[in-house]
């Protein structure tokens, strides 16, 4: 649950459903293990809460998508919002 109002407070902060942070910063954050953070992430994901995708490499961050908008809150004047569209925020 703690990581899901972290990763809430992102997706307010940057005022879009879709962000990049690398695991490291969350890791310190929160003061979790890796290993914890891979089956939170997993369960949230489970629950239908959020999505998101791991890109390989050293130093690359994580890009995730909140899903569940009960747990977020409305971003008003966001491109989505005008559009009234489902983006597919993991294409290429």
């Amino acid at each position: 649950m703690l990581l899901l109002i972290y990763l809430r407070g992102l997706y307010a902060y940057y005022g879009k459903p879709t962000f990049f942070y690398k695991d490291a910063y969350i890791m310190r954050d929160l003061g979790i293990a890796k290993n914890t953070l891979r089956q939170t992430r997993n369960h949230l994901r489970e629950r239908g809460v959020i999505d998101f995708y791991i890109y390989s490499g050293r130093g690359k961050a994580t890009r995730y998508l909140i899903l569940e908008t009960d747990f977020a809150p409305e971003l008003k004047g966001s491109k989505f919002a005008r559009k009234e569209s489902k983006p597919d925020p993991f294409s290429k």
